[in-house]
């Protein structure tokens, strides 16, 4: 009896030493968890503050670029509307400059296209130059090829116009090709007198100040009748680089080469609002124009 009460009494001291043993390797564990999560949890916070810092400039960033607009080209259409009238013997009834750009954006911050413009100088008739002058008195006898040949003859006329952008087309997007489209309207017959200012009689372009502000049908097409003929071309000035056409783009103005400018085509004026532009300018087709949803 007295052996099997020693042993029961080491058998309880190993017990003890068994609990106080895991109970000190707990207080261990639970200090080196401690010690982890001090060294951890700081580290962890700071990495997540860093990547969520580095997202927020980036975004500022991308929000902020510059957009990287080129112009790669524009189609001009004559948008006529024929004369409906049975009593006339006129076959249309207006004529206005439609233009797509092709746009492209090589950054990814969209933009917004405000309008386009086109300025410069034209050619303007010596007897209109000569009545921007002057009076004609009543035995002013002299025939047009007298005044043509006179000191007149040089005449240019500084035109300026802003076009209107159809709305769903003001947006140019990040990172790919947009086709936007403007109507210039213009005068049947010329306002050639409205801004007293606006004439060179030497043709010296660069001293006009005060531009015409109502360009006329045959200062901006190369047309005989405007209510009988449709014009054959643009006036030349916009291929020589006399009529700037340019458009303004977030807070630029960028001129489209010359060079850029593709031959004129006539459509009617009611197809303009639903005509589709990305097709309408890679495959110009003027009896039968691509139009939205069909």
């Amino acid at each position: 009896m007295g052996c099997i009460d020693t042993d029961l009494i080491y058998l309880d001291i190993m017990v003890d030493n068994l609990k106080e043993d895991l109970g000190n390797n707990q207080t261990l564990r639970d200090k080196n968890g401690s010690f982890l999560k001090t060294l951890l949890i700081p580290a962890i916070v700071s990495l997540i503050v860093a990547l969520i810092t580095s997202l927020i400039t980036l975004h500022l960033k991308i929000a902020h670029e510059h957009p990287d607009i080129q112009i790669l080209g524009a189609l001009p259409i004559n948008l006529y509307e024929p004369e409906t009238r049975e009593e006339s013997l006129a076959k249309f009834r207006n004529h206005k400059l439609g233009f797509i750009f092709k746009v492209k954006n090589s950054s990814p911050t969209e933009t917004i296209v405000h309008t386009a413009i086109f300025e410069g100088c034209v050619p303007i008739d010596p007897y209109v130059a000569e009545m921007h002058f002057h009076s004609f008195e009543e035995n002013d006898n002299r025939t047009a090829k007298e005044i043509s040949s006179g000191k007149y003859k040089d005449s240019v006329q500084r035109i300026r116009a802003q076009a209107g952008v159809r709305q769903n087309s003001k947006i140019i997007f990040g990172y790919g090709i947009s086709y936007v489209g403007v109507v210039f309207i213009l005068k049947p017959q010329g306002a050639y007198l409205r801004a007293r200012n606006s004439v060179s009689l030497k043709g010296n372009c660069e001293e006009i100040r005060t531009p015409n502000p109502d360009p006329s049908l045959f200062q901006v097409f190369e047309i005989r009748r405007t209510y009988f003929d449709l014009p054959r071309e643009l006036r030349p000035e916009f291929r020589d680089g006399r009529l700037t056409l340019s458009l303004l783009v977030g807070d630029s103005s960028i001129i489209v080469p010359p060079q850029k400018i593709k031959r004129l085509r006539s459509i009617r004026l009611q197809n303009w609002d639903t005509l589709a532009f990305p097709q309408m300018y890679e495959n110009p087709d003027t009896s039968y124009p691509p139009l939205q949803g069909k």
